[in-house]
């Protein structure tokens, strides 16, 4: 009886330790510079949905983002309203974390970013419903196609 008392004691002790001791997990912080004109408020509502998925964002606004995306080898088909950097690599548009995490893992070497054209509806920081998959290209290395890198 003894024994069955001592041993449910130390489980009941050993398990407020692991609760009350426990470390909480912490939020993966990533850095991230987005590039963006001062007139863009859909680009202000980005930077705000990195920052709500853990990303440390250095917000740069820009006069002309021409010089920025050439350097990137973003082309105008391929083109959006910011640029972010992230991890060296270059992320136009309003790319789903998603994505960008995809990307991250898999980092494919004939890309140099990927990039989400134009402004569709529904996509992070535009309004509107997801009216279809997004279709979201490779940025090329340079002298290279530009190809899909997945819809989603």
């Amino acid at each position: 009886m003894n024994k069955k008392i001592y041993l449910s004691l130390g489980l009941i002790i050993l398990f407020l330790g692991i609760v009350i001791f426990r470390q909480p997990t912490p939020n993966i912080v990533r850095g991230a510079t987005v590039y963006r004109t001062e007139t863009c408020g859909c680009c202000q509502l980005y930077v705000s949905y990195l920052k709500r998925n853990n990303y440390e964002v250095e917000d740069i606004i820009l006069d002309d983002l021409t010089q920025l995306k050439n350097s990137h080898n973003i082309g105008n088909e391929i083109t959006s309203c910011h640029t972010t950097l992230i991890d060296g690599y270059a992320f136009e548009g309003h790319l789903p974390i998603e994505v960008i995490t995809k990307f991250l893992q898999e980092t494919p070497a004939d890309f140099q970013g990927i990039a989400l054209p134009g402004m569709p509806s529904g996509s992070p920081g535009m309004p509107g419903a997801k009216l279809e998959a997004f279709k979201v290209m490779g940025i090329p290395k340079i002298g290279e196609p530009t190809k899909v890198f997945m819809d989603f």
